[in-house]
């Protein structure tokens, strides 16, 4: 999981997250089949639509993210994509962005991390996925 700076969205400028697999055998092939997420390509402005059954849950005192959720037509939780067992902290730009808009950027899957190198190849082979997410924050102490 890192921060990938601000990106620009349908003309917004927001957050941007990138993830990498926490198993052997999560693949891009499972953000699209699974979650529903569409391709992205990795430094080309977007028009993704904001998809608000996804959520990335912040915590401000760490300004750290500590879980990605998706929510199904009961507005219940039915995914849970991430849940932070540390400490994901963010730049402070990123920050910034996600707090102006509301909104980040969540794009992946990247193996060996989402570096600018690893997600120019993911971009190349097809095999980047994103989807912009709501942004919500808790002012809950992080543990």
């Amino acid at each position: 999981m890192a921060t990938l700076g601000p990106v620009r969205v349908q003309g917004t400028v927001m957050g941007a997250i990138g993830l990498e697999p926490l198993s052997g055998t999560a693949g891009p092939e499972d953000l699209a089949d699974v979650c529903g997420w569409h391709p992205w390509a990795f430094g080309v402005p977007s028009a993704l639509a904001v998809n608000s059954d996804w959520v990335a849950v912040f915590n401000r005192e760490a300004r750290a993210l500590t879980a990605i959720v998706h929510f199904g037509p009961d507005d219940q939780v039915d995914l849970v994509l991430f849940q932070a067992n540390e400490t994901v902290r963010l730049t402070p730009t990123v920050w910034a962005a996600l707090e102006g808009t509301g909104k980040a950027l969540l794009c992946g899957v990247v193996r060996g991390g989402p570096t600018a190198e690893g997600m120019t190849a993911a971009t190349a082979a097809g095999e980047l996925y994103a989807v912009v997410a709501d942004a919500h924050f808790s002012d809950r102490a992080a543990s």
